[in-house]
């Protein structure tokens, strides 16, 4: 049985408040297919952080340098932060960022590459389907299988400088999340606990909701050969 969850947001709207969903119930999960997660960890793990609010502090990060090409740009993502220490040294992605070949009209070889919002508006796919699917073991809904698509308009006059950045608000429109879950039996209420569920999304808060942004543009000095000689 397929059943759509609709969801509509404008990514730089701030939300007032978020629906107050159920806390997940204690179920019986057996011959539920957990999908890889061992429950009784994540079980433990729930309790620890609710006694200990302070270990559920995650800080992600990412590292972008310039390429030759003003259109393209590499980012890097490896190590993050739980509860303070770090984690992930060993870890190495690199991503290569740009426009899609097509709105490289005025480049003489364009190269086609992954853009940025593309990228963010994946993240954001994957994350709504994590979180469904979180929320559906834990409240023992079996699931087959989760997709989600998203959709954003964007207009490029703050970008290109044609409106001030007093009109950044206006650069995208209404964004569109459309989610479909394949599962046995599924009903009604089960439809509507999972799109209340989509809220506690990290990456659909990140962009739904306003957030605090320290940003600094600093100048590297560069090094005074003559002084070293």
């Amino acid at each position: 049985m397929k059943i759509k969850l609709f969801f509509s947001t404008l990514f730089l709207s701030s939300m007032a408040t978020l629906a107050i969903c159920g806390t997940p119930t204690s179920q019986d999960h057996s011959g539920l297919d957990t999908k890889g997660i061992d429950l009784d960890k994540l079980s433990q793990m729930v309790e620890d952080i609710r006694a200990n609010p302070a270990h559920g502090q995650i800080e992600f990060r990412a590292e972008g340098e310039s390429e030759e090409m003003i259109y393209h740009g590499t980012a890097r993502v490896g190590p993050f932060k739980v509860a303070g220490q770090e984690f992930g040294q060993t870890r190495q992605y690199v991503l290569h960022l740009g426009l899609p070949a097509e709105l490289q009209g005025e480049v003489v070889h364009p190269v086609d590459r992954i853009e940025p919002v593309e990228l963010a508006l994946a993240g954001l796919s994957d994350c709504v389907i994590g979180t469904v699917a979180l929320h559906a073991l834990l409240n023992g809904i079996q699931l087959d299988h989760i997709s989600a698509t998203v959709r954003a308009p964007l207009s490029v006059q703050v970008l290109l400088g044609i409106d001030g950045v007093e009109k950044r608000d206006q650069i995208y429109g209404k964004i569109a999340i459309n989610v479909e879950i394949e599962g046995p039996h599924l009903t009604e209420k089960e439809r509507l606990f999972l799109s209340e569920q989509v809220k506690r999304s990290p990456v659909f808060n990140l962009v739904a909701l306003g957030h605090d942004m320290d940003t600094t543009l600093r100048i590297r000095a560069e090094l005074d050969t003559s002084a070293a000689m």
